[in-house]
C-alpha cells in the first residue's frame, strides 16, 4: 500500500510528464495514452534508447501517429518525463 507521499509523488510525475507532452509535441497526455505508452514499453513495443540510470531508461514510443521520447522508471514502472526528439533536455 502506498503511503500518501508516495501518491503524491505519483500524481505529480504524471502531471509533469503530460506537461511536457503537451508543451514538447502537442499531445494531450489523458490516462488513457499514458497507459498505451507503458504497454508500448512493458511489451517491448517501443524502441529503446539508452539506459540512464539504474532503474531510469529512454524510449521512443508512437501515440497517435507521433513519435515521442521518454523517460521510463522501471523500478515504479511509471512515466517520468516526456523528452524533445532532437536529443539534450531544453
Amino acid at each position: 500500500m502506498r503511503n500518501k507521499w508516495q501518491q503524491n509523488k505519483r500524481q505529480d510525475t504524471n502531471q509533469h510528464a503530460k506537461v511536457r507532452a503537451l508543451e514538447r509535441y502537442g499531445v494531450d497526455l489523458t490516462s488513457t495514452k499514458r497507459y498505451d505508452i507503458l504497454w508500448q514499453i512493458q511489451s517491448r513495443q517501443a524502441i529503446f534508447v539508452e539506459k540512464q540510470s539504474h532503474t531510469r531508461s529512454i524510449f521512443i514510443v508512437e501515440i497517435d501517429g507521433i513519435k515521442m521520447k521518454v523517460v521510463y522508471n522501471s523500478k515504479a514502472k511509471q512515466l517520468r518525463t516526456v523528452l524533445p526528439m532532437e536529443g539534450g533536455e531544453d
